[in-house]
């Protein structure tokens, strides 16, 4: 369920993606574009910024530093195209492996641990 244990890290990825497919998000973008609402795409990704290492923004009393792996303040992640991230399994899905990748872009392994 694209939440970390005590955490609320994963939980804001999963909200963000279900404004993005919400309803009203999806019927203002195709009225903006003029199309039909089922023609409006998913989201292909996230672009995620940090102001400071991603292992500062993470729980890491479970995760463990991979030797040698450097650092990261960001991440490129895409949708995995084989999801209907309207659907909140598949959606939490799409969140798990994005926290996944997260952790191993942040030096960090262990995170299928902290993903419930």
């Amino acid at each position: 369920m694209s939440r970390l244990r005590n955490s609320t890290t994963g939980t804001w990825p999963s909200k963000l993606l279900k404004t993005t497919v919400g309803p009203k998000v999806v019927a203002e973008i195709a009225r903006i574009t003029g199309i039909g609402p089922a023609l409006v795409a998913q989201p292909r990704g996230l672009d995620l910024v940090a102001d400071r290492q991603v292992k500062e923004l993470l729980r890491t009393e479970i995760l463990r530093e991979i030797p040698e792996a450097g650092a990261s303040a960001s991440g490129v992640f895409r949708a995995n195209p084989a999801l209907d991230l309207r659907d909140i399994a598949d959606r939490h899905e799409q969140v798990d492996d994005w926290l996944r990748q997260l952790g191993l872009d942040a030096g960090l392994s262990g995170m299928e641990a902290l993903v419930c």
